[in-house]
């Protein structure tokens, strides 16, 4: 099992025009392949 940290503070500093707390949605694209899977489990978000 792998474990992946996305701090939001980072986008927002590379998008100075993200507002974090007005944040309600998130997408995943995996598009780069045509076949294969992709497992997601306990994905949550935190300050």
């Amino acid at each position: 099992m792998q474990h992946f940290e996305f701090p939001l503070a980072a986008f927002a500093a590379e998008n100075p025009n993200l507002e974090t707390e007005n944040l309600v949605q998130v997408r995943l694209v995996f598009d780069r392949s045509e076949s294969g899977a992709v497992v997601l489990d306990d994905i949550g978000f935190r300050d």
